[in-house]
């Protein structure tokens, strides 16, 4: 369009137009794809433990497994294949409850620094057997308190951390999660404008407070190509849909998800030399600093 009247004008807007719809058909073709092609992995992924479970128990029924150490190792083999099943169910419900928007919250208020300590304590053991430290740095004053859902955070902190022992390199990694608060200062206005009784015609309204939580790995990181992509559902790096450790893509955008209805925001950039930051803010419920 070259005309600059009415005419080229509305022909203008009609090409806009067609080429936001056009995009948007293309992600939601994009989308379906991906939908349909995750349903064929988790169908096929499916097939692979019901097989060993169906046969490791019919050696059981038929008495192959004769001596106490064989049928052990049968029943903890069916156990694993089992514990191989929930994981694909559970990937297949969350991504229900995503694609909804579904997701319940119970949001209560609690001491963030007493929340984070308690959840490294937790999973110390499981990830220092595993040749995976786990440290802790406090950098916010005490009686910082935070109104979340205990559980969904905890799954953002799993899918993170999990992230990072997942796709370890080396033999020994490090996980350090840091929690920070930095207050914001009052901004005083130029000039008050002040009502007969006194009180301010605008009155100062307080900025949100926010907590800082931040998780660093010395893992292989994330590639400047994958970065824009991390938190988009079924991205699991240079395999768009899975890759050989059994990854949907599903978790960091849920760890997306979840921050983002809090009222927080994530983010992701190099821990140089090596490694990744994961960093998520959450509001500050209710400040009461302790000398």
């Amino acid at each position: 369009v070259n005309s600059c009247d009415e005419i080229g004008v509305l022909c203008r807007d009609f090409e806009e137009m067609r080429i936001r719809l056009k995009s948007m058909l293309e992600e939601r073709i994009q989308y379906e794809n991906d939908t349909r092609e995750m349903m064929s992995n988790i169908s096929h992924d499916l097939k692979t433990p019901l097989t060993a479970i169906k046969g490791y128990s019919e050696g059981l029924i038929d008495g192959i497994a004769k001596t106490p150490e064989k049928q052990q190792k049968y029943l903890k083999t069916i156990h694993s294949k089992a514990n191989d099943m929930t994981y694909l169910v559970d990937e297949l419900s969350l991504f229900s409850k995503i694609e909804q928007n579904s997701i319940p919250y119970n949001y209560v208020t609690f001491d963030i620094s007493e929340y984070l300590e308690n959840y490294i304590d937790s999973i110390s053991f499981d990830y220092e057997s595993n040749n995976m430290n786990v440290s802790y740095e406090n950098n916010a004053p005490q009686g910082i308190m935070v109104s979340a859902d205990p559980e969904q955070l905890r799954r953002v902190l799993n899918n993170i951390t999990g992230n990072a022992l997942k796709y370890k390199d080396k033999e020994h990694g490090n996980i350090r999660i840091a929690l920070s608060y930095k207050p914001h200062k009052q901004k005083k206005p130029l000039y008050r404008q002040i009502n007969k009784d006194g009180t301010d015609v605008n009155p100062p309204v307080k900025p949100d407070e926010f907590v800082r939580i931040e998780i660093s790995d010395d893992g292989p990181g994330i590639s400047d190509e994958a970065k824009p992509y991390v938190f988009d559902m079924f991205y699991t790096g240079a395999n768009r849909i899975a890759d050989s450790r059994r990854s949907l893509g599903l978790g960091l955008s849920l760890c997306k998800s979840i921050v983002t209805a809090h009222g927080g925001e994530i983010t992701v950039k190099d821990n140089r030399p090596t490694g990744t930051i994961f960093t998520f803010t959450l509001p500050a419920e209710e400040v009461t600093l302790h000398e």
